[in-house]
């Protein structure tokens, strides 16, 4: 009985390669649309999940050393991954592009993505530096260079709409349109989720401290020229008292 079986499969399997068509698809024995939703899924988790936010603390945290050689080189990776993953994404879906959410934030995405590092150079050779877009953030009201702060918040913003388009590949685009039909892993997930929370401790965690760093030093600054301030104002009138004393004398 069990060998009937095995030939009944094996003549079906040879049948279906004969007339084109791929074996079903599941784990261990992916079809050719699953694999490459896979490659589409690895390249794009890994632009937004590891490679931006990387940069991104880099930014914030590098900035006493030698940061942008690294901050241009992992979002130039980025950029790269994320130009892959759509690729492999409208290669599985074909004409279909366009029909839904994960196509329309995916392109949105990738323009974003394209757009990013025309800024980030501009910002970085032509813009003026000033305390809001440095390590330690101001608490005053500077007048920082419009193009670094929307090289900011545009990086901030691609970061939020990845890990929303990750969400969403992650629980709605392969369990329905992956072939083999089946539930992202849990492993999955649950690194995903890990990362995530890193990232959004980190960042607003280094953000937090050295604003309070940048506080303190403008404290002292502070301190330190009023006090400067009072000793030129205490060593005038000594200065004309005792002129006054040999004029006196004289």
């Amino acid at each position: 009985m069990l060998s009937r079986a095995l030939l009944i499969s094996t003549l079906a399997a040879v049948v279906r390669a004969a007339e084109g068509e791929e074996p079903e698809s599941s784990p261990g024995h992916w079809s050719r649309n699953d694999k490459i939703l896979i490659a589409h899924a690895v390249f794009g988790t890994l632009a937004i999940v590891l490679l931006t936010p990387a940069a991104l603390l880099l930014a914030r945290i590098g900035r006493s050393s030698r940061w942008f050689p690294g901050h241009a080189t992992l979002n130039g990776l980025s950029v790269v991954f994320i130009i892959i993953a759509f690729a492999l994404g409208v290669t599985v879906v074909e004409g279909e592009f366009g029909q839904d959410f994960h196509h329309s934030l995916g392109l949105a995405l990738l323009v974003l993505f394209l757009v990013q590092p025309l800024l980030g150079l501009a910002g970085h050779f032509w813009a003026r530096p000033s305390p809001l877009t440095s390590a330690a953030p101001s608490w005053g009201l500077p007048r920082p260079s419009p193009i670094r702060i929307l090289h900011i918040l545009l990086g901030l913003t691609i970061v939020g709409l990845g890990y929303t388009q990750v969400i969403n590949g992650l629980y709605i685009e392969w369990p329905n349109k992956s072939e083999a039909a089946t539930e992202t892993p849990l492993a999955v997930k649950v690194i995903f989720w890990i990362l995530f929370a890193l990232f959004i401790v980190a960042y607003v965690g280094t953000w937090i401290v050295q604003a309070i760093r940048g506080r303190g030093r403008e404290g002292r600054a502070s301190l330190s020229s009023a006090a400067s301030s009072n000793n030129a104002l205490v060593g005038t009138p000594k200065t004309a008292g005792a002129r006054d004393m040999s004029s006196a004398n004289v």
